[in-house]
């Protein structure tokens, strides 16, 4: 968490206010303290909700309460023990799955279910930590935007960030398949 420290915290700036001309605008508005309920969430599929998590320690450490989604290329439902939490009104095979570490994670995909053991260990005070999972390929913009309103209800949202870790930048661009869906 030391990469979201202001820049003076590094060097000796003469001047405190510094602070507002060294951190991005993104940041500041994070952390304005009207802002207390952040989702943070992959929008490309695949891992971009961990890269997400380089966010976490300095979020948590700023007071924030963090709800995390995982637009996944696995199937949720996979992981064992999961709740289900929404499915889509025109289509109710397509759903979100709240998973915690204490789910059993699919053989084939489940890094939802890594990511909450260690944050459940990393910060046991706030445990059991979860994230809702649900599977890219099925969802067109409105899905989305249904689920979205659904955990905002929930959780009330202050802030939404949505995170494309880009991947898919190491790939030559003859890969056949579905990268991104929305």
């Amino acid at each position: 968490h030391l990469f979201f420290r202001p820049l003076y915290a590094f060097f000796p700036f003469p001047f405190p206010q510094m602070d507002r001309f060294c951190t991005p605008t993104y940041w500041r508005k994070l952390l304005d303290p009207a802002v207390q309920v952040i989702f943070l969430t992959g929008c490309g599929g695949g891992f971009d909700f961990v890269h997400n998590l380089t966010l976490l320690p300095a979020l948590v450490e700023a007071g924030k309460t963090v709800v995390l989604g995982s637009y996944s290329f696995g199937d949720p439902e996979a992981n064992r023990g999961g709740t289900q939490v929404w499915a889509a009104e025109d289509a109710p095979e397509v759903r979100a799955v709240r998973v915690t570490g204490e789910c059993i994670p699919s053989p084939g995909y489940g890094p939802e279910v890594g990511v909450c053991q260690f944050l459940d260990q990393r910060y046991p005070a706030k445990a059991p930590h979860e994230v809702y999972a649900y599977y890219a390929r099925d969802f067109s913009v409105p899905r989305l935007s249904s689920l979205w309103r659904e955990l905002d209800s929930r959780h009330h949202f202050d802030a939404v960030v949505a995170f494309d870790g880009g991947s898919d930048s190491l790939m030559r661009g003859d890969e056949s398949g579905l990268g991104d869906p929305i």
